[in-house]
């Protein structure tokens, strides 16, 4: 087996593992704006909703 046959089976992991990373970045972005829909800023519930979109997309 090639050296290259080697990094190409390590692809698929390596896209899942960003994959993961991805949602649990925008998983917590989400917890933090609807935490800071709280403190009364009427801006964040766009935000908010604007991010639980692109999470349910996902």
């Amino acid at each position: 087996m090639s050296r290259h046959d080697v990094r190409s089976g390590r692809r698929p992991g390596r896209l899942m593992r960003t994959a993961a990373a991805l949602v649990l970045l925008d998983t917590l972005a989400r917890d933090a704006l609807a935490g800071l829909f709280v403190t009364g800023d009427p801006d964040l519930p766009a935000w908010h909703s604007a991010n639980a979109d692109v999470l349910t997309a996902s």
